[in-house]
């Protein structure tokens, strides 16, 4: 008997291996409901795709549209034996399909045996909404910044008008197409975040939340609408990033005061050691070091000066400085021979021949010269700067290919040493002023003749560069009693407009005799 059973059970496993070998590659497939309108109205936005798969299978899915368009919904995608559902909103490749009936054609293919297996179904889509959530006029300006925080060219404005209600997002991503950074958080606007109109978003890449920017380079900002009903629109706009960092400096060891008891109409002197410890550049600007203020005055009322300074710079020469005066009316003849430098640098394109004006205007001052070497040689492309006063209103020629040049339209006395955004000064304060401006008393970071020429974004400025250290001295003449005879007087190096970088450093106890 069990002999019998065994070979009854022996003539059944080949029929059990032959039947599980003719199980269908795809089956029970259906489209349910056969009509849908995908406008997000939450009626019958959504069709359902049921199929079955037997074995082990890579699967596709198509809509074939009325003109015969092929729509690819599912791409070769695998699955394992058992029963699936695919939603379908009526979105194929960021689009919705248009309103008609569509063919949808479920494929299951056999990668061992390369077997295929097709079922077709029919779809009908009504009243969809294909209306594209466009982001018209995106705008990033400017796609040239410089992320440092000296107040020229640290933002970038990014804006668009969006056609429809959608989803934005807002992203960098580098060359490779990988995500960099997020612009900051939409702008108060009266239109909330995804309505239709007007956005616009402020991009820092960072600094400002004391972070260090992208490093320098080419970038895409991106922007991608969503709406409700499935439509994708994607923009682009590329973006240069250059210059970017953070800046930093330091006080180095001590502020040294150079009495402790100063009798009232005294000057009390300083002397502190700053160093740029970053790597960008510090814009800086007067008064310089050595300025001398009564404490009844602050950097707001100091007057512009009588002087300007001319700075003259030329690949292979060492960098000349001078001082002229202000004489508003007239021609001034400013010769310069350059002394070799141990190292050049790049050479500027010389400007046309200058031609020398025949008079100045009243209210102006004109300055010309030749630029040449010490054996007479004429200097061409030299770069020549001139400072209405200390640091500040700069203006920039080069030199003809005879070494001339000629710099008009000089003003004097348009500037002051009010803040400047981005710019780094040394501030004096105590504790007794009558004043109640913070740090009333301050200085450019080191004497001009230390500092380099920087330009960005067509503003010429003076800054120390990275990893430099000036010395620093003021003087402040005690001329109006301060509240108190005895006040504590200190430092600090104000980023203007930004944030205190250091300080208060070097408190000094000082007692003021009257």
């Amino acid at each position: 008997m069990i002999k019998r059973i065994i070979q009854l059970l022996l003539l059944l496993v080949p029929l059990i291996l032959a039947g599980c070998g003719t199980e269908p590659l795809l089956s029970d497939v259906n489209v349910r409901p056969e009509t849908i309108s995908p406008n997000a109205d939450g009626t019958d936005d959504v069709a359902a795709i049921e199929y079955t798969i037997g074995r082990n299978s890579q699967l596709s899915i198509t809509f074939v549209g009325p003109n015969s368009e092929d729509h690819l919904f599912r791409d070769d995608k695998r699955r394992t034996a058992g029963g699936y559902t695919a939603l379908f909103g009526g979105s194929v490749g960021r689009r919705v399909l248009a309103d008609g009936t569509y063919t949808v054609i479920v494929e299951a293919t056999d990668p061992e045996t390369g077997e295929t297996q097709r079922e077709e179904r029919s779809l009908t889509i009504a009243g969809a909404d294909t209306s594209l959530p466009e982001l018209e006029d995106f705008t990033v300006f400017p796609d040239d910044f410089t992320p440092n925080q000296d107040g020229i060219g640290d933002r970038v404005s990014i804006s668009y008008h969006l056609a429809k209600p959608a989803d934005v997002r807002l992203w960098i991503e580098d060359a490779d197409g990988e995500f960099v950074d997020s612009p900051l958080e939409e702008q108060e606007n009266i239109i909330e975040p995804g309505e239709p109109g007007y956005h616009r978003y402020d991009f820092d890449a960072g600094v400002d939340a004391d972070a260090p920017p992208p490093p320098d380079g080419t970038y895409t900002v991106v922007a991608e609408a969503k709406d409700s009903a499935g439509n994708v629109v994607r923009v682009e706009q590329p973006l240069i990033i250059r210059d970017g960092g953070q800046p930093r400096a330091d006080i180095l060891g001590d502020v040294i005061f150079d009495k402790d008891i100063v009798v009232l109409g005294e000057t009390l002197a300083f002397t502190a050691t700053i160093k740029n410890i970053g790597g960008v550049p510090l814009r800086t600007f007067g008064p310089e070091p050595g300025t001398a203020y009564e404490n009844t005055e602050t950097f707001n009322s100091l007057p512009a000066g009588d002087t300007y300074t001319l700075i003259v710079e030329a690949a292979g020469f060492q960098r000349a400085l001078r001082t002229v005066p202000v004489e508003t009316g007239r021609i001034l003849t400013e010769d310069f021979k350059l002394t070799p430098a141990d190292t050049s640098g790049p050479v500027s394109q010389a400007t046309p021949p200058a031609t020398p004006p025949t008079a100045a205007a009243a209210d102006k001052t004109t300055i010309c010269g030749q630029v040449s070497s010490r054996d007479g040689e004429p200097v061409p492309g030299a770069a020549v700067y001139i400072f209405e006063s200390d640091g500040d209103g700069i203006l920039k020629t080069l030199t003809d290919t005879e070494g001339q040049y000629c710099l008009a339209d000089v003003r004097p006395g348009r500037r002051d040493f009010s803040r400047r955004s981005g710019a780094v000064r040394l501030g004096l304060e105590y504790d007794e002023k009558l004043t109640d401006l913070p740090y009333p008393y301050r200085w450019q970071l080191g004497r001009t003749e230390d500092l380099d020429v920087c330009e960005s974004e067509n503003v010429i400025y003076l800054c120390l560069p990275p990893q430099t250290q000036v010395v620093v001295t003021g003087q402040v003449r005690i001329v109006e009693p301060p509240y108190r005879r005895n006040s504590n007087f200190y430092v600090a190096l104000l980023h203007e407009d930004v944030r205190r970088m250091v300080g208060p450093y070097g408190v000094k106890n000082v007692t003021i005799e009257y």
